[in-house]
């Protein structure tokens, strides 16, 4: 046990060693020296040139497919051990956490295992990153390790032509996410979701006062708003002006939404001046007041955010729903990187892809400690560092879209850097 962790801590600390000497002391001479390249680059690129050289990169040297398939064939073993590991470990650890209003409950065998399976698609989806960097790191390690890498290497095929058909498998998986989040995962989750409450008798949260902004300065506080009746019970609706000052109020027990506007009964409105004396007060049974503008659906998706946040919507819902905060003049940073995140944590399978491939052949020794050593702590970083993004952009100190991305920003040079520097 002591050995193979002095080897692993040796491992690690020449590698970070060997790397920190790599970089340039000079960062003035070092971005100085990247600006010049970058300018040369520009100044010399030529469509047909590169066009030319990447022909010969795909054609030269001449390889059978078999070399292909048996790096898909190691990825994919690797890779769905991994992805089965990690989702059981999530299935269990949601039982247990259900498990108590279960019991409570007394539901069925067959429906908590339903109920349990249904996290599937949520739980794939979470483990993806992991469990690639988890396969290619032990596919191309033990192949490092087999020396099989290096009678490769040795008949001239480097290992950045050898990785190419797994970096394209990961970029289009991330691009397939985006799209299996919102038509597969998030309905899933949410059947999932009404189907555990109902089994567990939980009932819906008590209604709660909500107030939104409207147009021409009203402002709606409603207790409850029956989505199926279009009708809104136990409202104010009151106009300030400049100052700040009530100059508009409508106190009514309901109002209902007919194609004339709201039908308003059994309440009063009053009227101010703007220095605050009350100039009128008028008691009613049923009144349409035109000024309110208002429609039934924004109160449905103001009352729905108390069932679903942005994470559980899918990305017409989430972009509707940004519509809506940003139309009633609503903080909504939060709502924003959540969306954002959308379609950036899917290209954490493209960083952890290059960073496996980075990582894969620094040792023979000890490949399933590295690999897992590797894979779970560069998942604690990203969502660390995620989480951290997150309460800069709630607090306003970040913009959500630089938020979102911020994270694949700075790994993927990162692991651009390891790629460069594998062992070929």
């Amino acid at each position: 046990m002591k050995n193979w962790v002095y080897e692993l801590h040796i491992i690690i600390i020449n590698y970070i060693k060997s790397s920190i000497k790599k970089f340039p002391m000079n960062a003035k001479h070092w971005v100085k020296s990247y600006y010049f390249r970058i300018k040369h680059f520009i100044k010399n690129f030529s469509i047909k040139e590169y066009k030319k050289r990447i022909i010969e990169f795909l054609k030269k040297p001449l390889f059978h497919i078999i070399l292909y398939k048996m790096l898909i064939k190691s990825f994919l073993y690797w890779f769905l051990i991994a992805l089965g590991l990690f989702i059981v470990i999530l299935l269990i650890f949601d039982f247990f956490l259900k498990l108590d209003n279960y019991m409570r409950s007394s539901v069925s065998t067959f429906n908590i295992l339903y109920i349990t399976i249904l996290l599937v698609p949520k739980a794939i989806w979470l483990s993806m990153p992991v469990a690639v960097m988890f396969g290619i790191t032990m596919s191309l390690a033990s192949f490092y390790q087999n020396n099989e890498l290096i009678a490769i290497f040795t008949s001239g095929i480097s290992i950045y032509k050898f990785v190419i058909p797994v970096i394209l498998l990961n970029l289009l998986l991330s691009i397939f996410m985006i799209f299996i989040d919102s038509y597969v995962v998030i309905p899933t989750f949410r059947y999932r979701e009404n189907l555990f409450e109902h089994h567990t008798k939980k009932g819906k949260k008590e209604d709660r006062d909500m107030t939104i902004m409207g147009k021409n300065n009203y402002f709606w506080n409603i207790h409850k708003f029956v989505s199926s009746k279009n009708m809104l019970q136990k409202i104010i609706v009151f106009k300030i002006n400049e100052d700040f000052r009530i100059i508009y109020r409508v106190d009514s027990s309901s109002a209902v939404y007919t194609k004339d506007g709201w039908l308003f009964r059994s309440g009063t409105i009053r009227e101010w001046d703007n220095t605050g004396d009350l100039i009128s007060e008028t008691k009613f049974h049923k009144k349409i007041i035109e000024e309110l503008v208002e429609t039934p659906e924004i109160f449905r998706n103001v009352f729905k955010k108390s069932d679903y946040d942005i994470e559980k919507m899918t990305i017409p819902e989430a972009r509707k729903r940004l519509k809506l905060l940003k139309q009633l003049g609503i903080y909504h940073n939060k709502e924003l990187i959540d969306y954002y995140k959308k379609f950036s944590f899917p290209f954490t399978l493209l960083v952890v892809c290059l960073f496996a491939i980075g990582v894969s052949t620094i040792s023979q020794k000890n490949i399933i400690i590295l690999s897992l050593f590797f894979s779970i702590g560069l998942a604690i970083i990203y969502y660390i560092m995620q989480m951290i993004l997150d309460v800069l952009v709630s607090s306003g100190k970040l913009f959500p879209f630089v938020g979102a991305w911020l994270a694949i920003m700075i790994f993927l040079p990162i692991s651009i850097h390891l790629v460069k520097k594998a062992k070929t």
